[in-house]
């Protein structure tokens, strides 16, 4: 998780260096702003997964569901290896066209990903 964080600051960072005048810099740039939500996310999934499971007796007031755990894990893969994908096409070569659908397809599973992780305590 923390090599994750890290990953993800070093996108936001090497987005943020260059230029969004030409389309190189302007992919990144989208890309790491996809990135910085995906962390946003992740840490409400954290915040929920790492709550005592619904099944423990006796019930706790906060809880997290076996079911809505595995619903939020496999989204956070597919958001995950949708920006590590996009993330490769981008290192590859920055200006290509298709990264539009790449980054599109990443900012959607991101928004899956949120869609199914309740919010936060406390925000």
């Amino acid at each position: 998780m923390k090599l994750l964080i890290a990953h993800l600051a070093f996108l936001v960072l090497a987005a943020c260096a260059g230029n969004a005048a030409n389309p190189a810099d302007a992919n990144r740039n989208r890309l790491a702003t996809v990135a910085a939500s995906y962390g946003t996310v992740q840490t409400a999934a954290e915040a929920y997964i790492n709550r005592a499971p619904c099944t423990r007796t006796p019930r706790v007031v906060l809880c997290s569901d076996p079911n809505t755990v595995r619903t939020i894990q496999a989204a956070d893969r597919t958001a995950f290896t949708a920006i590590d994908r996009a993330n490769s096409a981008i290192k590859t070569n920055p200006s290509d066209p298709s990264l539009t659908s790449l980054i599109t397809g990443a900012a959607d599973a991101v928004s899956q990903f949120k869609a199914v992780t309740p919010p936060k305590e406390g925000s």
